[in-house]
């Protein structure tokens, strides 16, 4: 019992546990009232003997525990040293933080007035980028509005070229057609098949052109042609009537009995021949009834016949060389020799009405140029030609690069 309290000491004070047991001993004597002082001692004797080895565990443990104080101790101290330094640093670093923080807020009240007042000039910038990159989309949808304006005007213009290209090869036809042959119905018919042609193209640009075309129309239609082929084959047929005019030398029974008879055979032929040998060599003449013409021989009849022929065939190729002055000229030498030379009946004063009309006819009247048609026509397609090689408009381009660069800056 007393070496189990020994034990539970504190080895680190074993005076302190020498004295425990002394004093425990001490308290247990009063059972006896007067004590063997030989008994006593034997007791101690003995007790100090038991004693002695767990007075050296205490001091081991005494040892071992001061030992870990100290080592705690330590551990202490340099826990403490260590957050005394990492104070001290923490202290220097949150004044130099403060230090530093109070100067950048310094410098940043004394800088904020010039940052608001760039902030303020960049925002002036943005805004003035912003309108003029809004210009430039203008520009840029300008420039596509105008490119799409002029692919379909080039894509309209190339279907009506071709239209107008034939218009104003109609118009030379008719040109040529009135210089060469003063042929006046197929000037018309061309200049009204190019009217046609631009009417289809629904150009109103063209509208000039149609009315020269117009003009040049109704100047052709208040032209008086002449009818040529009406007046050649009158000629003619007044040609073939030639044998129905009697001449003035010649008695009517002799111009009645001058066709031949029918040819005889045999003897009768054989003596029609003589016959006719015979008036050969003697011609019989007779006085007229005015007594102004003389008689005329068959050879002479056939002269004047043929002669007015050509005089009428004269005229009629003046005619068609539509020669105004050589065809009034032959027209008066035919009726001078009808009058002179044929005598008067019903068959002369026909054809001599039938010459009357053809005496005031012009055969080459002043016909109208078709050039302001043709020069309209040419107009026309100078300035396509020109509208179609030229660029965008030049102040607008100009912008929009003008903007452009400013916007990039």
């Amino acid at each position: 019992m007393t070496t189990s309290t020994q034990a539970k000491m504190p080895a680190g004070n074993p005076e302190s546990g020498a004295a425990d047991n002394t004093s425990s001993a001490s308290k247990k004597e009063p059972k006896s009232d007067r004590p063997d002082p030989m008994t006593v001692t034997a007791k101690t004797g003995s007790a100090a003997r038991a004693a002695t080895p767990p007075r050296r565990g205490r001091s081991f443990v005494a040892s071992l525990a001061l030992l870990l104080a100290l080592a705690a101790a330590g551990a202490s101290y340099y826990t403490w040293r260590t957050l005394q330094t990492d104070r001290q640093q923490l202290g220097s670093t949150l004044q130099s933080i403060e230090a530093r923080s109070a100067a950048l807020s310094g410098e940043t009240r004394a800088t904020l007035p010039a940052l608001e007042g760039r902030l303020n000039e960049d925002q002036t910038r943005i805004q003035a980028i912003t309108s003029q990159l809004g210009d430039v989309q203008n520009a840029q949808q300008q420039i596509n509005d105008a490119i799409d304006t002029l692919q379909a005007e080039v894509s309209r213009d190339r279907a009506n070229g071709w239209l107008v290209a034939e218009a104003e090869y109609l118009v030379r036809i008719a040109g040529e057609r009135l210089k060469l042959a003063n042929d006046v119905a197929t000037a018309v018919a061309a200049l009204l098949a190019a009217d046609e042609r631009l009417k289809s193209t629904g150009d109103p640009s063209l509208i000039t052109a149609r009315s020269a075309i117009a003009d040049d129309i109704n100047a052709l239609q208040s032209v008086t042609v002449p009818d040529i082929t009406g007046m050649a084959l009158s000629l003619g047929s007044l040609q073939h009537r030639i044998d129905d005019l009697p001449l003035s030398g010649v008695e009517p029974g002799e111009q009645a009995g001058s066709t031949e008879a029918p040819a005889a055979e045999g003897w009768r032929a054989a003596a029609n021949a003589a016959w006719a040998a015979i008036r050969n060599l003697v011609v019989v003449t007779h006085a007229s009834d005015s007594g102004n013409s003389p008689l005329l021989t068959p050879d002479q009849r056939v002269f004047f016949r043929q002669n007015l022929g050509l005089k009428l065939e004269a005229a009629r190729l003046a005619l068609l060389q539509r020669d105004t002055e050589t065809f009034r000229d032959s027209l008066n030498a035919t009726r001078t020799w009808v009058t002179t030379y044929f005598r008067e009946s019903t068959a002369r004063s026909n054809l001599l009405d039938s010459l009357a009309p053809l005496d005031n006819v012009d055969l080459s009247p002043d016909f109208p140029e078709v050039s302001a048609s043709l020069q309209a026509l040419r107009n026309w397609s100078n300035r396509r030609g020109e509208g179609t090689a030229q660029a965008p408009a030049r102040g607008d381009v100009t912008v929009a690069s003008q903007a452009t660069r400013d916007a990039g800056r």
